[in-house]
């Protein structure tokens, strides 16, 4: 049994997130879920490859690779069809400020993109969903 990850040191570890799949539509996780962790003091990098010029106010980046070296990416979550994250893994682990975090929240699964994750040394958090993780394990402690 793989043991739990400790919350509190990768949420105190993240600053910045990159958004893969960053949706205008406020119905959707892709939205909320950047919004909720925006709202708690996290930089959120929306990126859009099919809109990639806005989303949420907020400048949206077309992949991964187009963010500048000078911004900190810590985490990457894909919001993002499951055939669609094997490349999403592959853009993170050629960034040339490689985030240490690659999340793949529930309902959306890739071996494929968590061994290349692995592999370029990303610490992979699969099935899980980062607002339900951070206010569970972070924010009660406030």
């Amino acid at each position: 049994m793989a043991k739990a990850p400790d919350w509190k040191f990768i949420y105190a570890d993240i600053k910045t997130i990159a958004v893969v799949g960053c949706s205008r539509h406020s119905g959707k996780a892709a939205r909320y879920v950047p919004a909720y962790m925006r709202g708690h003091g996290y930089d959120v990098v929306p990126v859009n490859p099919s809109r990639g010029r806005t989303a949420s106010r907020f400048r949206a980046y077309p992949n991964l690779l187009a963010i500048s070296p000078e911004v900190p990416v810590d985490a990457v979550a894909v919001f993002r069809p499951s055939a669609e994250v094997p490349e999403v893994a592959r853009q993170a682990a050629q960034m040339a400020a490689k985030p240490r975090y690659f999340s793949i929240p529930e309902g959306i699964s890739s071996a494929n993109a968590s061994r290349i994750a692995e592999a370029s040394g990303m610490i992979v958090i699969e099935d899980t969903c980062m607002m339900k993780t951070h206010k569970r394990h972070i924010r009660p402690a406030h």
